[in-house]
């Protein structure tokens, strides 16, 4: 039987940071965390680099050697984490991640050929890169990462409006406009989704909803094309 050291190391950035080595979680430091969620997001990078981005308020002297210590830690208390040259670092390949499969799990929902499946709402909305980390760099991929789970929720919405399942479009639509709030496409396709189903009251509460935010925030009104689905439905009832 593989000894829990021979385990590929398992590092999840979705909901929360942890790492795990044979179905066993692994306590890491602050520090460790921030240089290991780096190079999994980012990719190899040269340590002079990395030590600016981890600590970019920090002398540059001072920066290498935090990295330094970091380093040793992490290749002394988990080793094959890392894959170290000369100047740069890297993330072993037996090293596991969940944003791997979770973009996998979003290029399959954005294929034609694959069917709408319900599932993928809750994997999508439960998909936030690391809550709580409010580091520059951090920031910015956690941007990126929200505008591929909005436009795969989108994606998802459109497959079941098309397969008349509106209730499901809907709930799609419903956690993508969470992600952006004034975005108005997630709202059109709920609109649609609860029209769909025959429920005006749930359709006309989001519209209402959207517009006195946009009104609001920007100081706009949503567009003709999803007024004029309201219209649709308040003059026909």
């Amino acid at each position: 039987m593989m000894s829990a050291r021979q385990d590929p190391w398992e590092l999840d950035l979705l909901g929360h940071w942890q790492l795990r080595q044979g179905g066993v979680v692994v306590d890491v430091a602050p520090r460790q965390q921030r240089i290991i969620a780096a190079l999994a997001l980012l990719g190899s990078r040269p340590r002079s680099v990395l030590a600016e981005l981890l600590w970019p308020a920090t002398p540059e002297a001072r920066a290498a050697g935090n990295l330094r210590t970091g380093m040793w830690k992490i290749s002394h208390d988990l080793p094959d984490v890392l894959s170290i040259t000369s100047d740069s670092l890297a993330l072993a390949p037996r090293v596991t991640l969940d944003v791997h499969r979770l973009q996998e799990r979003i290029a399959a929902i954005a294929s034609p050929a694959t069917r709408p499946d319900p599932a993928d709402i809750a994997a999508l909305e439960s998909a936030v890169l690391l809550p709580g980390w409010y580091d520059d760099w951090v920031i910015t991929e956690q941007e990126r990462a929200d505008q591929r789970r909005l436009r795969a929720l989108e994606v998802l919405a459109g497959k079941f409006l098309a397969a008349g399942d509106g209730a499901r479009c809907s709930e799609a639509a419903g956690v993508a406009a969470s992600i952006e709030p004034l975005r108005e496409s997630p709202i059109q396709l709920m609109v649609q989704g609860h029209i769909s189903t025959g429920n005006y009251y749930p359709a006309l509460r989001a519209f209402e909803d959207f517009r006195a935010l946009l009104i609001d925030e920007l100081g706009v009104e949503p567009s003709p094309r999803l007024q004029h689905l309201i219209t649709e439905i308040t003059v026909g009832r």
